[in-house]
């Protein structure tokens, strides 16, 4: 997994969790999250993006591999419902 989780707003709040493209950072939707006051907003360092340039293996480029990365940081937030974006 990417090494950097981001969380804007109230935990108690409705999860939006967003997923940035190649070549940026979970990071990139710290301004929107100015605007999503209402909500607990949550973001991540995808493999290979951000912080995280350990990985060298051609599979963590895998859709399933980045669908399992997703998965796990969704589990780890403990909640029943979070509303998923791009």
């Amino acid at each position: 997994m990417g090494s950097g989780l981001y969380e804007w707003g109230n935990r108690e709040n409705t999860t939006l969790v967003f997923l940035h493209g190649m070549g940026s950072t979970g990071l990139s939707f710290g301004e929107l999250a100015q605007y999503l006051t209402d909500y607990h907003v949550v973001s991540f360092d995808l493999v290979r993006n951000g912080r995280d340039k350990s990985l060298s293996e051609e599979k963590a480029f895998w859709p399933s591999c980045m669908a399992e990365e997703v998965e796990k940081v969704v589990k780890g937030l403990g909640k029943s419902e979070i509303y998923l974006g791009r």
